[in-house]
């Protein structure tokens, strides 16, 4: 059986044990009665309506989804599923697509460490030499990374780079590896970004 998560227009598809895991995940951290209405009503639908989120509360559960996605992804529950960490991953892509300022937001200290960071510039170039590098396929992921960079979302663009990365059937190289962890150190984001790698890393 498949669970939705609905958009105005479009939405994503999942397998209702992983979207249950991630529903339940973010209703236990979720201390707004508004953002606990939201999960609980999700889980009884077996549908998230994310237009349906009431305005000031979207940004606060979309963070808290995205935190509990990344979770996921670092955590060793869908190991043996890669079903699951596709749908997981095509979930964030398509956050990106829809929900960029509200991510950003979310991410906010990470941002605002590289806006005040004299080598910012410097990481948007080697994060788009890195995503030309990069065995991912996907036309349209490697424009969403652009636009991402573009904007200024750089630790978003790299992250989201990462995952699809790790998603992919190429194993990569030592010496990009550590390129990507030098980044991901130099923008503080070395667990959400590496640990999808591990599976497609040379040793």
């Amino acid at each position: 059986m498949s669970a939705l998560i609905a958009f105005e227009v479009g939405q994503v598809w999942m397998k209702s044990p992983t979207f249950e895991r991630i529903i339940t995940g973010l209703l236990e951290r979720s201390t707004d009665p508004v953002d606990r209405d939201v999960c609980t009503d999700s889980l009884v639908m077996n549908t998230l309506w994310v237009e349906k989120i009431p305005e000031r509360r979207k940004g606060a559960v979309l963070g808290g989804l995205w935190s509990v996605l990344s979770e996921e992804l670092l955590s060793d529950a869908h190991d043996d599923n890669m079903t699951a960490i596709y749908q997981i991953r095509q979930l964030r892509a398509e956050m990106v697509r829809r929900y960029r300022d509200l991510l950003t937001r979310h991410l906010s200290e990470i941002g605002e460490s590289l806006k005040a960071n004299e080598s910012a510039e410097r990481l948007q170039d080697v994060v788009l030499e890195l995503l030309d590098e990069s065995p991912i396929s996907q036309d349209e992921v490697r424009a969403d990374v652009r636009k991402a960079v573009a904007a200024g979302d750089i630790a978003l663009a790299f992250e989201v780079m990462c995952g699809w990365i790790g998603e992919g059937q190429a194993d990569i190289q030592p010496a990009y590896f550590q390129r990507l962890a030098a980044v991901a150190e130099a923008m503080d984001v070395v667990e959400g970004a590496l640990g999808p790698l591990e599976r497609v890393r040379q040793n």
